[in-house]
């Protein structure tokens, strides 16, 4: 029996890159993935393909973790499907190459409400989401690979020092 035998995962941003990776990694160990995507369904595809071949289940959904209602449209689809959620791994992030690397002093309110969407609110839409409809009797995990922060106030001190560090 492999580590993760009988667990469910959901790998947001997993149709490429670290998410990818993750998303194989934890079908190689045994838990049947649900793998988000935004725009690459082709790769998300060939994601799934490579977990099955692996002998475990794997579904896709494309959903913009900016937005809440797509993501908890994907939190309902991934526990109507699965049935519950052992882990989160929120992958999914942008950097500042999606809004066509301003400097901090000249980001417009919708540039840095795109980067909030994906990388701050989209977190907490999906914690949110999975324990409003209570995900298992198994211990719940949630983790952000894109931006690890243990609370808001962390993050935004990381962040302050990073503007006045680039300023």
């Amino acid at each position: 029996m492999r580590k993760l035998e009988g667990r469910v995962v959901l790998v947001t941003g997993a149709s490429r890159g670290i998410g990818r990776a993750i998303a194989e990694g934890f079908g190689r160990e045994g838990a049947d993935v649900a793998i988000n995507y935004t725009t690459n369904k082709s790769a998300a595809i060939e994601v799934a393909e490579c977990i099955r071949a692996e002998g475990r289940r794997a579904e896709i959904y494309q959903a913009n973790i900016g937005i809440e209602e797509d993501c908890n449209t994907m939190c309902d689809s991934v526990l109507k499907d699965f049935g519950r959620l052992d882990t989160l791994i929120n992958n999914a992030g942008m950097g500042s190459a999606a809004i066509n690397r301003p400097s901090i002093a000249d980001a417009t309110n919708n540039q840095w409400e795109a980067l909030f969407a994906v990388n701050f609110w989209g977190f907490l839409i999906f914690k949110i989401g999975f324990e409003r409809v209570g995900t298992s009797s198994r211990k719940y995990g949630c983790f952000s690979s894109y931006y690890v922060f243990s609370d808001g106030r962390i993050w935004l001190l990381t962040g302050c020092k990073c503007m006045s560090k680039q300023e």
